[in-house]
């Protein structure tokens, strides 16, 4: 993996299932109209930390605390800030719960963007939480 110092590791719980992040969409989408914002951005839920220049695996363990402190999962899939963006994916900081990022996908938020998405998150391996 290329990760570069500053560079943010974002990690996903693992459960990947196309109809899942439909609704993962939607739900996002209907909680922030309930708190008032105006016209959001689709997005998912994700976790991201800030690469500082040691060793990856050190940046991965932060990451894997992160996602176990509020997330039951077994399995985490991880992709790097850039390759997010290269892909026109944007990461916005949306705490609580520490770390937390709110993965703005554009519009619209449909199958395509979705593929892309899984294609992203699918480029390696799962790492275990």
């Amino acid at each position: 993996m290329n990760l570069g110092p500053g560079e943010l590791l974002v990690g996903r719980a693992w459960r990947w299932d196309r109809e899942q992040i439909a609704t993962d969409i939607d739900v996002d989408r209907r909680v922030k109209l309930a708190d008032g914002e105006v016209d959001p951005d689709p997005a998912i839920s994700v976790f991201a930390v800030r690469h500082d220049g040691g060793e990856i695996g050190d940046t991965l363990d932060r990451l894997r605390s992160s996602v176990k402190a509020v997330r039951n999962a077994k399995w985490l899939a991880v992709v790097t800030e850039g390759e997010l963006e290269a892909k026109g994916f944007k990461l916005e900081l949306s705490e609580p719960p520490p770390d937390h990022h709110d993965l703005i996908l554009g519009r619209p938020a449909g199958e395509a963007t979705i593929v892309s998405l899984e294609t992203v998150f699918g480029t390696r391996e799962r790492v275990r939480l």
